[in-house]
């Protein structure tokens, strides 16, 4: 599956944004042409914190790695504070920044969510809602995506 390339061609007669924001827009050529972050290393089922602002090589990593049938961590930015705590509660395999790839060394057993997701087959990505920084207990949330089948319903993935 290419679905950066389905989602182009579905929208071929819209030349128009697809997506808005402060910093501009972005049409699905914009994403097409954008440069390639190598993430041939990356397999299925291996968890990639994607660390960008919605900008074209982002997206473009992005559905690239729903293609390879990746977990995914988005990430921002304005988060960087607490991505080292994101990496470890998701047990990242892979963290993208850019045009970077590097491996995290570090992994520790994963979560029984993310080995359930796997041994479905199925994509995934976690979402790791706001909370009070006084609150040092944070949660998050595993869904899978772009699959059939497998429902996880579990609010809460405490490390």
């Amino acid at each position: 599956m290419d679905l950066l390339k389905e989602l182009a061609e579905r929208n071929v007669s819209r030349k128009g944004p697809f997506l808005l924001g402060g910093d501009g827009e972005l049409t699905f050529d914009d994403l097409l042409g954008a440069d390639r972050t190598d993430i041939s290393c990356v397999r299925s089922g291996d968890v990639v914190a994607l660390i960008g602002d919605f900008d074209a090589r982002s997206l473009s990593s992005l559905l690239r790695l729903i293609d390879r049938g990746a977990v995914l961590v988005p990430l921002t930015e304005a988060t960087r504070s607490e991505h080292e705590y994101f990496f470890e509660a998701a047990s990242v395999d892979f963290i993208i920044e850019g045009s970077s790839i590097r491996r995290r060394s570090d992994v520790r057993g994963a979560h029984p969510l993310l080995t359930r997701l796997r041994e479905s087959g199925n994509r995934g990505w976690f979402c790791f809602p706001p909370v009070q920084r006084a609150d040092r207990r944070r949660s998050c949330m595993i869904s899978p995506i772009l699959s059939r089948g497998i429902e996880l319903r579990v609010p809460r993935c405490e490390r």
